[in-house]
């Protein structure tokens, strides 16, 4: 009889389909749960933007600043989330890209245990 041991690639495999497994049952669980709130965007029928700063370069800094802001366009800002982690001045930590440019580039980090650590 072959020795018939698991290589990582078939490791892979079973932690892949398990993941989807939980994420299809966590899914329609937190759907239940009223301690969070899920938003499905369909990219075709709504506009998705990443903001950062008002038309007078002016950091928003909070989710109450930005819907004021969007208001006075008078456009509709229909849900809104943190999209990331800042710095303590409030620029973006990291790569910030809106309306295809990129705007802030500090991406030196190296990989250890959870998180990133800059370098």
């Amino acid at each position: 009889m072959k020795n018939q041991s698991f290589t990582p690639k078939i490791i892979c495999h079973i932690l892949l389909y398990i993941l989807l497994f939980f994420c299809i049952c966590c899914t329609e669980k937190i759907k239940e749960d009223n301690r969070f709130v899920a938003y499905q965007v369909n990219p075709e029928k709504q506009n998705i933007r990443l903001y950062w700063k008002n038309n007078k370069g002016e950091i928003l800094k909070s989710l109450d600043h930005l819907k004021n802001d969007v208001q006075a366009k008078q456009e509709k800002l229909v849900f809104a989330m943190n999209g990331g982690m800042f710095e303590p001045d409030n620029s973006p930590k990291g790569l910030y890209i809106e309306n295809s440019k990129i705007t802030e580039k500090k991406i030196r980090y190296q990989f250890k245990g959870k998180y990133f650590k800059k370098i």
